[in-house]
């Protein structure tokens, strides 16, 4: 279980329930919250309890955790804690929701991902801890998405985990109708289909030549003995990202 840190301290989260607030300089190596009633989500709620987080991560729960001697100890009496939430599809941490073109899978998130936005501390403050950062709906085929920390200053240092997945809407973005939203994500995968076909038959003739062997089937057949040549390297970063899927 992995501890997610505000300023050091928000565990798992700790949402406060009274008045208060806790915040220190810097993350020590061992952070032990004592005192709280934690509600565990996996088992039984624990009345008093500690939680002992070491290095970043929760390394006890319970009643009767021993605290190592060197542990920074908080006094949470009073106090709940419990395991941060996450908001699996949010656009609101970007400072554009969509890119202009109905079909943009080369794109990531990375790139609009503003540290400043206010959504990102009212998460926090809510007791969300991670954040899927995902491009809007508004769009055919979107780009690639971030998990994310809501606190950072930089969107590498908010970084849980990067290129996710891929925005895929059937919802009619702006100015499109069902049809043409559907019709428009077929033919991105009919052009990939049929990029794809073209790097297969050049890696396969690639292939041949460095073996120094001659070419002796046509087209197709030399696209279907290809096709498991092909690298992530042979590709753009549009169909890249597209083939994934």
């Amino acid at each position: 279980m992995k501890l997610v840190i505000w300023k050091s301290l928000a565990a798992i989260v700790a949402v406060i329930i009274g008045s208060g607030s806790m915040a220190l300089a810097a993350p020590p190596a061992k952070l032990a919250l004592t005192g709280a009633r934690i509600i565990t989500v996996s088992g039984d709620d624990i009345a008093t309890g500690t939680v002992l987080i070491e290095h970043g991560r929760i390394a006890a729960v319970g009643a009767d955790v021993a605290l190592p001697y060197d542990a920074m100890e908080v006094d949470c009496s009073g106090k709940v804690l419990f395991p941060g939430m996450i908001d699996p599809d949010s656009w609101r941490g970007l400072d554009v929701a969509n890119e202009t073109m109905p079909v943009a899978p080369y794109v990531d998130v990375y790139d609009a991902i503003d540290p400043s936005r206010l959504y990102f501390e009212e998460a926090l403050r809510n007791g969300v801890t991670t954040v899927h950062v995902i491009q809007g709906p508004n769009c055919v085929i979107g780009g690639v998405s971030r998990v994310v920390r809501p606190i950072g200053l930089t969107p590498d240092e908010m970084t849980v985990r990067a290129e996710v997945g891929l925005k895929l809407s059937t919802s009619p973005k702006a100015g499109f109708d069902r049809m043409l939203q559907l019709e428009s994500m077929r033919s991105a995968f009919r052009e990939l289909d049929h990029y794809l076909g073209q790097v297969a038959e050049r890696r396969y003739e690639e292939t041949l030549k460095e073996k120094d062997e001659p070419l002796t089937v046509g087209p197709e057949e030399a696209r279907r003995r290809g096709k498991d040549l092909v690298r992530d390297e042979d590709l753009d970063d549009r169909h890249l990202n597209l083939q994934r899927l």
